[in-house]
């Protein structure tokens, strides 16, 4: 029989082609408030490693939705698998800092070593230079060392991790269960053969490394299946948040991000006659701002920096022996009232209660939730002033302007200052 149009109902720009359609940036916001919240287990593991801002950022935000928060039992799996290695990448990762560090210094004044040797520097000359490269190398490693400094309370045991501990409280009867094992093999095989076909997801994932694993490659079409099957069942939109933006993900224009893959869309308008959208976490915590969100200003400068971004060891002298001038104190206090004010106002307030703050007073003067984390609540200071230091406004071994106080556990309970700059802010 020849094809007649008229015998079937006619429809409109996307009907059959529903993967093209892709949500205007006012729906993926609006998307936050109406939409299934599916975690991929790489938002989970990324809470150890974004800066502390951004990590309480983030979790405030999905606390702020956490009715329609969704973990997917492939990505609990996952997060668990992989929590302790991410704990280790940190420490292996100051390791081989500090060893490229030591090194380079060596290189560098071997090289100057020769130089001076052939044109016959001024042996002066020559100690300010040895001088100069042993300053920036300590800098240098004060940066590490300070970046380092909060990892106490990274501790491998759960029992003593506050990401975990804020994660059982926000993630309650909200992770999925385990599929049943005739569907979970059957979903591993379609997952290995979706990757052999380069169908999305996951057919990016190196086969080599995953080997080992139950799933193998099919890991992220197990997160994929199950969410598409929660969503389902509550009738809901999915928003997908997950750190991959690779290809088997999303839809490229050269380097442009125009949505999610035509084919993920697709599928999941044919299984549930809803929306898909997909989001990174970073973006997740500025459309929660968006919103009306709390994310203060400095967890949004730590963001835009942290995004930016993407893209026989030597020590310290263990004493503190230098000091602080009056006139750094202020430069410094003056950068913080800028760019971390909460910090500038607990330094203010240790100095009039003559040298500490308590922890229930940080949080008053921040206005924080009880729920906020304070893991790298110093690392502005710190950073700001190493900056004095590289200036030579400071001595590189003058004590820490603000230390947290661990005297029962893991968690910070007081933050101090030294005495020297009690004195210095109490007389001016």
């Amino acid at each position: 029989m020849a094809y007649d149009s008229h015998s079937h109902v006619l429809g409109g720009l996307f009907h059959g082609f529903e993967g093209q359609r892709v949500a205007t940036d006012e729906e993926l916001t609006q998307g936050l408030a109406a939409s299934l919240i599916s975690l991929d287990a790489n938002v989970l593991l990324g809470l150890y490693r974004y800066p502390d801002e951004v990590s309480s950022a983030l979790l405030e935000a999905l606390d702020a939705f956490a009715e329609r928060v969704f973990v997917s039992h492939q990505a609990m799996r996952e997060f668990w698998r992989n929590r302790t290695s991410v704990l280790a990448d940190r420490s292996k990762a100051r390791d081989e800092v500090e060893k490229q560090l030591s090194a380079r210094e060596s290189a560098v004044l071997d090289a100057l070593h020769t130089w001076a040797k052939k044109i016959a520097i001024d042996e002066d000359d020559l100690e300010q230079a040895r001088l100069l490269v042993a300053r920036q190398f300590d800098v240098l490693r004060k940066l590490v060392s300070d970046n380092h400094r909060d990892d106490v309370e990274n501790y491998p045991s759960p029992s003593e991790d506050p990401i975990v501990q804020q994660l059982e409280t926000l993630l309650e009867g909200k992770v999925g269960r385990p599929m049943p094992k005739p569907d979970f093999d059957a979903a591993v095989v379609e997952g290995q053969r979706r990757h052999a076909a380069e169908e999305p997801p996951g057919y990016k994932e190196k086969a080599a490394a995953k080997a080992h694993l139950p799933e193998g490659v099919a890991g992220d079409y197990l997160v994929w299946l199950q969410s598409i099957a929660e969503a389902k069942q509550r009738s809901l939109d999915l928003l997908l948040v997950t750190a991959d933006e690779k290809e088997d993900w999303y839809w490229r224009s050269w380097d442009t991000v125009i949505g999610p893959r035509t084919e993920l869309t697709k599928e999941f308008f044919d299984a549930t006659g809803k929306r898909l959208m997909l989001m990174t976490p970073l973006e997740f915590i500025r459309r929660y701002s968006a919103l009306g969100g709390d994310v203060s200003d400095q967890a949004l400068a730590e963001l835009e920096r942290h995004e930016a971004s993407d893209d026989g060891d030597e020590e310290l002298p263990a004493e503190n022996s230098g000091s602080w001038t009056e006139a750094a104190v202020h430069q410094l206090l003056e950068q913080l009232a800028v760019q971390a004010p909460v910090q500038a106002a607990v330094i203010r307030a240790a100095a009039a209660n003559g040298g500490s703050v308590d922890r229930r007073e940080v949080y008053r003067l921040g206005g924080y939730s009880p729920k906020r984390m304070l893991r790298g609540f110093t690392r502005p200071v710190r950073r700001m002033s190493r900056l004095l230091q590289e200036k030579g406004a400071l001595e590189l071994n003058a004590p820490e302007m603000l230390s947290p106080r661990y005297d029962h556990g893991v968690q910070a309970n007081a933050f101090e200052i030294p005495q020297q700059v009690v004195e210095i802010l109490t007389r001016t």
